[in-house]
């Protein structure tokens, strides 16, 4: 690939990007303008929901439907990290139901993101001064209870896999390195997700062979038989 076409790629893939940044925030407020419609208790829609108010409408091609959402969604939180503005209680809620496909839950980068996005949420949470609350006790309270309790319903496996590499990453580390791995939490997060992001897209668009619900066919009415007089007609 000559340069120039990269960067003409890249040129598209950037203006793609940033168009649906500045429309995420419309594209939500239509959502909830249909809340009769969409339940939305939360800022990431459920496909299931979605899927079925679609269906309500008598439209039966859904199969777009759910990585159509899925990529709705994860375009929001790309835009919460990008712009720092990410509402961290919801998006370790949704992590795994509604961010990150299930065929990827096991992943070690998803792992690992999953760690960062709760310990920036334990550092929001936490009223510094450090000498109030150390930085063990923002590790060992704070993040381990919020993993607990969030991924208690999960499989078991998950939970198990999780709870042990929170352990490898701050329970045999020095205060000194978890106090640096606390500081830089938010820059930690923001390269993991931009890191996983291509795979995250990836798994989503392997969900169907198309993007966007087909076109419909125009279907004309069939011609009906010819009548007793017309085929008189002919033979005359």
């Amino acid at each position: 690939m000559s340069p120039f076409t990269a960067l003409r790629e890249a040129d598209k893939a950037a203006q793609d990007a940033l168009s649906l940044v500045k429309t995420i925030d419309t594209i939500y407020k239509r959502l909830e303008a249909c809340s009769e419609k969409i339940s939305v208790p939360s800022d990431y829609p459920d496909p299931n929901t979605v899927r079925n108010s679609i269906f309500s409408e008598n439209i039966n091609d859904l199969d777009w439907v759910e990585p159509a959402v899925d990529r709705l969604n994860v375009a929001m939180f790309t835009k919460d990290v990008w712009s720092n503005n990410v509402q961290y209680d919801e998006a370790i809620a949704n992590f795994f139901q509604l961010l990150i496909p299930r065929e990827l839950h096991d992943q070690d980068d998803i792992v690992d993101l999953f760690i960062d996005i709760v310990t920036r949420w334990a550092v929001d949470e936490t009223r510094w001064p450090i000498a109030m609350h150390t930085t063990k006790d923002v590790v060992n309270d704070k993040v381990r209870e919020r993993i607990e309790s969030d991924l208690k319903d999960e499989d078991p496996l998950l939970y198990q896999r999780i709870l042990d590499a929170f352990g490898a990453r701050f329970e045999q580390l020095d205060l000194t390195r978890v106090d640096v791995s606390i500081i830089n939490a938010n820059k930690e997060m923001k390269e993991a997700w931009f890191r996983v992001l291509p795979m995250i897209l990836k798994a989503i668009d392997s969900k169907v062979v198309y993007q966007f619900p087909p076109k419909r066919q125009r279907v004309d009415s069939p011609t009906p038989p010819p009548s007793m007089d017309d085929m008189q007609q002919k033979q005359q």
